[in-house]
């Protein structure tokens, strides 16, 4: 140290001490003083006399060393009985927390399944027209959009009935918007029975006015859907005195059928799904203009 240049005196052992360890008589148990040190986590304690004089340090190693094979027996059983009470802790406690996982999951797969329901539920009323029940605008345009797509592809035609009551309105005001109601949801019902296959949809788009959408029909078929419409109307026979036609309710219809093609949708956005909406609204017109209670493709315009 002195060939170092180090100064020892300057220091107190208090610096260099380790943490006080815990002492016992020397007529304790080794039970006791084995107890002790898992207590604390200790491996030697300090073994005093009388006085507190010291009088040797006790290991764990001693400890061992001291015991008879059949106290070492003995510790053995009791070491093994607490490794098997605590495996038997750890499995019960993995299966409480299973349980209790497995809970939490049924529990998520019923809330998810009730939420699915609830977003078709609500997906579905979002799309159905609240009078009549069955599709409205909003569906119509959705479908259009996606039927035209394939029969783009498929190169097929597409049609499109267009249709409202005759003097609707009149007849609101004579009858009461009630009766107006009734003769409204009657129409949309009778206007389902004509139609048969599940990619024909009808929807009212607004107001008195209903759609008939005819995916993969031509101009013959759709005139054929058109003159079974005007017979379920008429055989309803719903009482219209302010009608300046006819003494019952009736419709004015217009047709249009196209194929869409490729070179009809890159001309212009007139040329899209839109355009067959135009030229039934057109036919509609028409039909109008005509007299009403006739139907009139756009082809023949």
């Amino acid at each position: 140290f002195k060939a170092l240049d180090l100064n020892l005196e300057q220091y107190s052992v208090s610096r260099l001490m380790s943490t006080p360890i815990f002492s016992v008589q020397s007529d304790e148990s080794l039970w006791a003083v084995q107890k002790l040190m898992q207590q604390h986590f200790i491996h030697r304690v300090v073994v005093t006399g009388e006085e507190g004089k010291l009088l040797g340090i006790v290991t764990q190693t001693s400890i061992l060393q001291a015991l008879n094979p059949l106290e070492l027996y003995k510790l053995a059983e009791v070491l093994e009985a607490k490794v098997e009470r605590l495996e038997a802790e750890k499995v019960a406690l993995l299966q409480r927390r299973t349980q209790e996982l497995e809970s939490e999951i049924a529990q998520r797969i019923i809330l998810e399944d009730s939420l699915r329901r609830a977003t078709k539920k609500l997906e579905q009323l979002s799309q159905t027209d609240d009078l009549t029940k069955i599709s409205n605008r909003r569906r119509f345009d959705q479908i259009l959009q996606q039927e035209w797509k394939r029969m783009q592809r498929e190169q097929l035609p597409i049609s499109l009935i267009f249709f409202d009551v005759d003097y609707f309105k009149d007849y609101n005001d004579f009858y009461g918007h009630p009766r107006g109601d009734e003769c409204l949801v009657k129409l949309a019902q009778a206007t389902q029975r004509v139609v048969h296959r599940s990619t024909d949809l009808v929807a009212r788009y607004g107001g008195e006015e209903f759609v008939i959408l005819l995916p993969n029909t031509d101009e013959t078929g759709a005139i054929c859907i058109a003159k079974r419409l005007q017979q379920e109307i008429a055989a309803l026979a719903i009482p219209h005195q302010q009608s300046k036609i006819s003494e019952v309710v009736t419709v004015s219809i217009g047709i249009s059928t196209i194929v869409p093609t490729e070179q009809l949708q890159s001309q212009s956005d007139a040329q899209s799904p839109k355009i067959l909406v135009t030229q039934a609204d057109e036919s509609l017109y028409t039909a109008k203009s005509q007299g009403r209670n006739s139907y009139v493709v756009y082809s023949e315009i």
